[in-house]
């Protein structure tokens, strides 16, 4: 074999060993631009990356809502350390008073998509997470409550279920005081669940179709 011959091959060679380098570079998440691209979850295990689609179903997978929690995301976390655990999803400022907290403190949104997912209520002069906010239906608690469900389904898992008027917010609520959520109905006067006649006395139920906009987590 001439001496050009042997230089072509051994610059195959390099070429060939550099190329499995590259296939095997773990790109960090937080460094992978989240639009039309391929992202890497969190949580993931491995160096793989997956499409959009199947980042989000895994997300959704393992951010069950809990007590005090939606996944690893808990209240009494900064909302940097949050951050760190979102970095898949659009971030997008809001505030306390448009989930029902009053005080003016900060609120931020996190959608997939242009799809809101969750909020994190921010705690007035600090940077610590004071409430949590499930938006995206497909959030569910281990005993399938999720956003999105009618007061008929509600009321399947809780049969008890009673119902309050938000005359500030202008909305109706319920409550599972064994885990702290409120279930929160955006209704008007046409499609009001209960009926109210004193003032922060709870009703049963009248519309049944009525669907829940978030629930609140504290």
């Amino acid at each position: 074999m001439s001496k050009r011959s042997n230089y072509i091959l051994f610059s195959l060679i390099l070429i060939s060993l550099s190329c499995n380098r590259a296939s095997r570079t773990f790109i960090p998440a937080a460094q992978i631009p989240v639009e039309n691209t391929p992202v890497i979850l969190p949580s993931a295990q491995d160096s793989s990356t997956v499409s959009p689609a199947a980042a989000y179903k895994d997300f959704l997978e393992d951010y069950i809502i809990n007590k005090g929690s939606i996944g690893p995301i808990r209240i009494g976390m900064t909302i940097r350390q949050a951050d760190s655990l979102l970095t898949a999803f659009k971030k997008q400022d809001a505030l306390a008073v448009d989930f029902g907290f009053g005080g003016g403190s900060p609120a931020f949104i996190y959608s997939y998509e242009d799809q809101p997912v969750l909020a994190l209520v921010q705690a007035l002069n600090t940077k610590k997470i004071f409430a949590l906010v499930a938006i995206s239906e497909h959030l569910k608690t281990t005993n399938e409550v999720r956003p999105q469900m009618t007061v008929e389904e509600l009321l399947s898992i809780y049969p008890g279920m009673l119902f309050y008027q938000d005359i500030m917010n202008n909305w109706e609520y319920a409550e599972d005081p064994l885990n702290n959520w409120s279930f929160v109905f955006i209704t008007d006067k046409k499609s009001m669940i209960g009926t109210y006649p004193v003032a922060e006395k709870p009703s049963r139920p009248k519309n049944m179709t009525a669907r829940n906009a978030w629930i609140t987590i504290q």
